[in-house]
């Protein structure tokens, strides 16, 4: 994010630096912004998850699992705009940071809520061991391209299912 100026901002997005700040009165909530409809798509693909397999809390499981892994393994993949975020801006303060934030818990929340209604024999547990696998395939993607540690995510999450007992 910080290496990315204002200048060229505007001239990928076709418009003047002027301009630009008429609709953000800063890089920051413009980066806040960008971060909070990344969130909301990413949310969006749960929620379409959730009304394929309505009333099917293991199956929206493993759909989540393939659809981060479709995700990982897309060309041009660099990361989750929130992960990245957190990582870049120490600042608790700085808007961005607060958003991506925010996208992390709802997605851990959405995850416990399901492994809770897929009766996991630790729920808590299974929905923080997914959130360290979805990271780490996600991380491991960077360092290791196509055939890495990432392409055995579900694979690795429907054992984790299992071992939690979500059949």
């Amino acid at each position: 994010m910080q290496a990315v100026g204002v200048d060229e901002i505007a001239a990928e997005a076709g418009v003047t630096k002027m301009t630009l700040y008429r609709h953000f009165t800063s890089k920051d909530l413009l980066v806040a912004t960008c971060l909070e409809a990344a969130a909301q798509n990413d949310l969006a693909a749960f929620d379409e998850i959730a009304q394929r397999y309505a009333g099917e809390p293991a199956e929206q499981l493993r759909a989540i699992l393939a659809a981060v892994a479709a995700k990982i393994a897309s060309p041009g993949y660099r990361g989750w705009s929130a992960t990245n975020i957190v990582m870049e801006l120490t600042d608790a303060a700085h808007p961005a940071r607060k958003v991506a934030e925010t996208a992390k818990t709802l997605t851990r929340a959405r995850i416990l809520d399901l492994a809770v209604s897929a009766k996991a024999l630790r729920p808590q547990s299974l929905a923080d061991g997914l959130m360290l696998l979805i990271e780490g395939a996600a991380a491991s993607r960077h360092a290791f391209a196509d055939g890495g540690p990432a392409t055995s995510l579900v694979e690795i999450g429907g054992e984790l299912l299992t071992v939690h007992g979500v059949t």
